[in-house]
């Protein structure tokens, strides 16, 4: 009786395929599922799902005005995708107008993160 236990298990063991060779398909094999790599869509206007460098501008802007208006909302991650939380700080800072983000409001954006205020008088100074 062991012996042909014995041989059972080697038959088995021999003639299994190992985990790595199942023919069981994941979710994302079955669905065909693809890991793609993110396109780089950044042409204006900019948008929800718009991904590239004139967001990584866009979102370096933001932060900055946000930054000058004493940070009132919590800074944007720069990773150059445009999604929710950017679109929420665009229009908390800039308004509805500047949604989708045109040419002209891009420029003006960038504008106005790197706005610097231009003295009118020369400072005057006291001596002690």
């Amino acid at each position: 009786m062991a012996a042909i236990a014995l041989v059972l298990f080697l038959v088995w063991k021999f003639t299994s395929k190992p985990a790595s060779q199942s023919t069981d398909k994941t979710a994302d094999e079955f669905f065909n599922i693809q890991d793609a790599a993110p396109v780089a869509n950044d042409t204006l206007p900019l948008k929800v799902g718009s991904r590239g460098e004139n967001v990584k501008t866009l979102q370096i802007a933001l932060n900055k005005i946000n930054e000058k208006a004493g940070n009132k909302i919590l800074p944007l991650v720069v990773d150059n995708s445009f999604g929710e939380k950017t679109k929420s700080m665009l229009l908390a800072l800039m308004g509805t107008a500047y949604y989708p983000v045109t040419e002209t409001g891009f420029t003006t954006i960038i504008q106005n993160s790197t706005f610097v205020p231009v003295l009118t008088s020369a400072p005057t100074f006291t001596t002690i």
